[in-house]
């Protein structure tokens, strides 16, 4: 969209803009005029006409330099000092008009033509410095070569009609050419306004496509800074959970006990620590890759559906402690104690088995349970011995009583001292099942090997 306001204050600058070349032209040709003239009228007049030549343009140049010096610092109303400008020409135009009106050289030709070379030419120079303000040279031109004309026209002589229609053809020739200089003024300035706008919106979008590139800095900046505090919190992070780590594997590791972890649906072995590998004599590897069935002695009531249950059991029942035949890598045979509990980790379900070597323990027991059984049989023993004893008292007693019958038969006699001598050997045995009975050592002595 045009700004016809910027338009017309381009305009107005425009004009302004030839001041020194106006200046210079009305002072130089005004001087060569008043020369010329200066034996045909009167050299009074002419000074006067001079000054005021002089004045007049001096005041037009000053009037356009305070613009041009003063209109970009604060805010002109280019209407205003256009309209001065017209005046200013206006009154320029008739001050040269006034010197074909007062200094025309009736008798003189080419005094005329020269006047007429001279108002000429300043009214083609006006067509163009005037040119971009609508209607500003005819202010100027029309009084300025007006009264010249006319006096031409008015003449006799075919020569000065022929100048005044020359200048009549030169007049309507430069309002063409200031038509055409006037519009293509205002193309430039519609130009250089829509170049002004697309600068304007090329300075508007760098300074978007700045502020954008200084908030995507920032943003960066920020993201930046973001990334260095979550790579540090998760360097943190990392470090503490490889601290986590080492210290479960530490302690994972540094009990006796082995450890399994079994997926609680499956019963598949997914971790083992030290302990495990030494108790059962295989690598990780081969810990990892062993079943059930690998694991245990496969007897009666140690296979893999009675550990399948046991897992089942805890899974749905709560933690579980029993004792188990298992088998090593080497095929050998051992008790062992499992307490078996479920855990969650990462939304899965496992089961932690710990298994402790119960060998010697049962050893033990066993040694304890034979040892009680042979102190049953000594008490036992110790009892019939005391039964047996007392029984036997009775039998030497009584042989003992009879043997006193001195009527006894003799034969009966040898009978009587052979049972007593066989009760005396089953006393000794009586006291050996009590020396057992006991618990006490043998009584020894010296004896004949004979006897």
């Amino acid at each position: 969209m045009i700004d016809q306001q910027k338009i017309h204050q381009g305009q107005v600058a425009q004009v302004h803009s030839h001041y020194l070349a106006t200046l210079a032209a009305n002072i130089f040709n005004a001087a060569i005029l008043v020369y010329v003239l200066r034996d045909v009228a009167p050299r009074a007049d002419l000074a006067l006409w001079f000054a005021a030549i002089i004045l007049m343009a001096s005041l037009r140049s000053i009037h356009s330099w305070y613009y041009l010096a003063h209109s970009t610092r604060k805010p002109f109303f280019p209407g205003t000092w256009g309209q001065q400008y017209v005046v200013g020409l206006a009154v320029s135009g008739v001050v040269w008009g006034a010197a074909t009106v007062f200094f025309f050289p009736e008798g003189s030709v080419s005094h005329q033509t020269f006047l007429a070379f001279v108002v000429g030419g300043m009214v083609v120079g006006a067509s163009v410095t005037s040119a971009a303000l609508s209607n500003a040279f005819l202010v100027y031109g029309v009084p300025a070569l007006a009264p010249l004309v006319a006096r031409l026209l008015f003449m006799d002589t075919e020569i000065q009609v022929a100048m005044a229609m020359m200048l009549l053809v030169l007049f309507c020739c430069t309002v063409a050419i200031s038509w055409q200089v006037r519009q293509t003024i205002v193309q430039l300035l519609v130009s250089r306004q829509e170049k002004d706008r697309e600068i304007e919106s090329r300075r508007q979008a760098q300074e978007e496509l700045a502020r954008h590139q200084e908030e995507l800095e920032e943003l960066v900046e920020a993201r930046t800074a973001e990334l260095r505090s979550s790579n540090r919190d998760l360097a943190e992070q990392i470090r503490q959970r490889k601290m986590t780590e080492e210290k479960y594997q530490e302690i994972f590791n540094s009990t006796n006990d082995a450890i399994f972890i079994h997926e609680a649906e499956t019963g598949k072995i997914v971790d083992v620590n030290r302990a495990m590998l030494d108790m059962y004599g295989c690598t990780r590897d081969q810990a990892l890759a062993m079943t059930i069935e690998e694991g245990s002695s496969c007897e009666p009531f140690f296979g893999a559906p009675e550990a399948m249950e046991k897992l089942r059991a805890t899974v749905m029942d709560g933690p579980q402690v029993f004792e188990w035949r298992a088998k090593k890598r080497n095929k050998e045979v051992f008790w062992v104690e499992v307490a078996l509990r479920l855990t969650t980790f990462n939304s899965s379900r496992f089961v932690i088995a710990v298994v402790r070597d119960i060998e010697a323990r049962k050893a033990q027991e066993e040694d304890r349970l034979r040892a009680k059984k042979l102190e049953s049989i000594g008490i036992l023993a110790g009892g019939i011995a005391h039964d047996f004893n007392n029984i036997l008292a009775a039998i030497l007693g009584n042989i003992n009583l009879a043997c006193f019958d001195e009527n006894m038969d003799p034969k009966t006699k040898i009978v009587l001292a052979a049972a007593e001598k066989a009760s005396l050997r089953a006393k000794g045995l009586t006291q050996q099942l009590l020396t057992f009975a006991k618990g006490g050592e043998p009584v020894r002595e010296t004896a004949s090997l004979g006897e």
